[in-house]
């Protein structure tokens, strides 16, 4: 089963910032063909014939790559300095960010989180800096969760352009506290996803197929015990047994029915205190979510 569980930090790893190169002008006006980024960018017309050409001190173009593929791109500027004053009158020591995810396939998978940590990591390297400022769309209301789930705060909304967008702030010290958290370690974290994980054959002690299996990933703990996913295949009737500590279970889908007759159907979360007895038969097969503390004994 462990080489079905996936590693939700493996993607920090991957992930690299380089600046932007001639070279990469037909990859960002295909990019600015996309319909997910023109509903993130509408109506924006950077002119990369002509922004290529140009090294700002002011600004960085970035393109992230994964494993060496470009999926997005990165602008970092200095507000005060960018020549088209965009962001009109405003305070020494900023930064600003415009990013999206440029290829459709790399969208939904945490990309665009590491992407920005990594800008943000650039902008606040100058010790200077006390602050960046962004702007989403005002209806783009995805991006600004995920703006504040990095810790961006609502300042306004503006126009920009004739377009309203709703300006957020990360300040230098906000980010910092969120950075003394300590980082979870690849061998700290596991995550297996039910729909494409290989369900375990759950065997009798005499090595017989029960009808049973599981997926559970916590290997410290003995199968059916602690916190994991059960699945009964259809026509499975289980062992009578007790229960040692109290049982706790959802049922993800299909149903169940207790030998008194009560039927658990899709929705159901239930509970059965300790000492209580029981078998379970299921006719066209159930997915449960299970807790129990300790190991069920048979009667």
């Amino acid at each position: 089963m462990d080489n079905t569980i996936t590693n939700a930090q493996t993607i920090g790893a991957k992930i690299k910032l380089r600046l932007v190169t001639p070279e990469d002008l037909d990859l960002l006006r295909h990019w600015d063909e996309q319909p997910h980024v023109k509903a993130a960018v509408p109506d924006d017309d950077w002119a990369w014939e002509e922004e290529l050409k140009r090294t700002p001190a002011w600004r960085e173009l970035l393109i992230a790559e994964l494993e060496g593929r470009a999926i997005g791109f990165t602008q970092i500027i200095d507000p005060q300095l960018e020549d088209s004053h965009y962001w009109g009158d405003v305070a020494s020591n900023l930064r600003a960010i415009d990013i999206w995810i440029g290829e459709a396939d790399a969208l939904g998978q945490g990309h665009g989180t590491q992407i920005m940590q990594l800008a943000i990591q650039k902008c606040f390297a100058d010790p200077e800096v006390t602050a960046i400022l962004i702007d989403p769309l005002k209806t783009n209301v995805a991006a600004q969760r995920f703006y504040k789930r990095m810790g961006f705060k609502f300042v306004e909304d503006r126009c920009f352009t004739d377009v309203t967008c709703s300006v957020y702030q990360l300040r230098r010290e906000t980010w910092q506290g969120m950075n003394a958290v300590k980082p979870i370690l690849a061998e700290d974290r596991r995550v297996a996803n039910i729909h494409d994980t290989e369900f375990r054959r759950w065997e009798s002690e005499h090595g017989e197929a029960t009808g049973e299996s599981l997926i559970q990933i916590n290997s410290s703990k003995t199968d059916g015990v602690g916190f994991h996913i059960y699945r009964m295949a259809p026509g499975t009737t289980t062992t009578p047994h007790i229960h040692t500590e109290d049982e706790e279970f959802y049922v993800i889908e299909g149903e169940l029915s207790d030998n008194d007759g009560t039927v658990y159907r899709a929705g159901d979360l239930v509970w059965l205190k300790k000492n209580t007895e029981h078998y379970s038969y299921s006719e066209n097969g159930c997915t449960l979510v299970v807790y129990i503390k300790t190991a069920e004994i048979a009667v």
